[in-house]
């Protein structure tokens, strides 16, 4: 767990220097709130996704409901509304900035969702979504490792 704990402040430090180069990277917002999720840091966290929201072009009435979600029911208001959102987003042949497979998968998976993490994980590597990549090293996919599903899934896209 140190260890976990110590590469998420290095990666909150790389990210911020980032930041301090580049203010309008959206992909480095994203990639702090993870850190911050992982320090146990869940406000800031949210403040960062919303950014990164901003910043990838999620409309104004979208933004509202994140925002109403993160009120009403913190992390989880926030993944439950978002997972919405996507499936709205898929259903209307919508696209987000790294593939709504993806996005799903992190979603269900960050909520604990392990057939729904699957499925999208699956997804992702029936139609190569790059978002599959991430199941090497996210930290949210942690509680599948063991699933035969998740092993499957992972020795299918290429990884030992």
């Amino acid at each position: 767990m140190l260890t976990r704990l110590g590469g998420a402040r290095d990666a909150l430090q790389l990210v911020d220097e980032g930041l301090a180069v580049n203010p309008a990277e959206l992909q480095l917002y994203r990639e702090r709130a993870l850190a911050l999720f992982a320090l146990g840091r869940d406000a800031e966290a949210l403040d960062n996704m919303l950014r990164y929201c901003t910043l990838a072009g999620t409309s104004p009435d979208d933004l509202a409901l994140l925002r109403n979600a993160v009120a009403s029911g913190g992390v989880r208001g926030y993944r439950l509304q978002e997972i919405e959102m996507l499936r709205r987003q898929l259903k209307a042949g919508g696209t987000w900035p790294y593939g709504l497979a993806t996005a799903l998968a992190i979603g269900y998976a960050t909520l604990g969702d392990r057939d729904a993490a699957i499925e999208w994980l699956q997804h992702c590597a029936d139609t190569l979504e790059d978002g599959a990549l991430g199941m090497k090293e996210g930290r949210e996919y942690d509680f599948l490792r063991g699933e035969p599903r998740f092993q499957a899934i992972y020795r299918r896209i290429g990884f030992p």
